[in-house]
């Protein structure tokens, strides 16, 4: 099935303050303001330097204690903990190595005109078609997540990335062995917005739940743009709670 229409470009809206909370927290303990064993502030301090109630304070803190960032001790507070071989990938390194087959269901193939934000990804002139791939990825046998991938027209040309089966081993292995690209590096940034209709069949949810997206742009060795990925994820979901913290 191959389509050929523009995408319309969603609203997109900063992530949550919860998970802007997290990453902040994370990235002091990674440049040792929260060295390993020190007791954090307190959630009142927290709320007071972030500008957020307690309850958003204790969503972000308890995401990061349920991923090894920290242990709370009753009645003396939160202790920062060592990261060790545990930490996950970052979500851009998982997405490469992800194999179609098992991993979801594809739900889409089509020739599209880049959105605004795609076309920025891949460095691509206003009206550019690429190629889109949504996978529908599930866990304990319940939709989880959306993945669709972007390519540039040249990346697609001697793949089987326009095909509508899925693709077995990765995305990594199979552009390395149909173009010789080296994928080399990912870049990450994370917005909201409210999923659609046919993102909420997809995920059997409501029209209009607000979900994250984690937009993933993939370098080659040469630092030429290969494709992008838009990493759909609901709130409420400890996947998408650890994939924002950890990134």
């Amino acid at each position: 099935m191959v389509e050929h229409k523009a995408l319309a470009a969603p609203f997109e809206v900063p992530p949550p303050k919860y998970a802007r909370l997290a990453r902040a927290v994370q990235e002091r303990i990674e440049d040792g303001t929260y060295p390993v064993g020190a007791l954090l502030p307190t959630e009142a301090a927290f709320a007071e330097e972030f500008g957020c109630s307690r309850p958003t304070v204790v969503r972000a803190l308890e995401i990061l204690a349920r991923n090894g960032w920290l242990r709370a001790q009753q009645g003396r507070g939160r202790f920062v903990l060592a990261r060790r071989a545990a930490e996950p990938e970052r979500r851009g390194t998982c997405l490469l190595s992800l194999d179609e087959a098992p991993a979801g269901t594809l739900l889409r193939v089509g020739y599209v005109v880049a959105s605004p934000r795609v076309r920025d990804m891949l460095n691509l002139p206003d009206g550019t078609p690429v190629l889109v791939r949504r996978i529908l990825v599930h866990a304990d046998g319940r939709p989880a997540e959306l993945i669709s991938t972007y390519f540039p027209l040249p990346v697609v040309e001697g793949t089987s990335l326009g095909s509508e089966a899925l693709v077995p081993g990765g995305l990594r292995a199979h552009l390395e062995d149909r173009k010789g690209i080296r994928l080399a590096r990912a870049t990450e940034a994370v917005t909201a917005r409210a999923v659609d209709e046919s993102e909420a069949e997809a995920l059997e949810t409501a029209p209009g739940t607000p979900a994250l997206l984690i937009w993933i742009a993939v370098i080659d060795s040469a630092g030429n743009p290969v494709f992008a990925v838009e990493n759909m994820l609901l709130p409420g979901q400890r996947e998408l709670e650890a994939s924002y913290a950890l990134g």
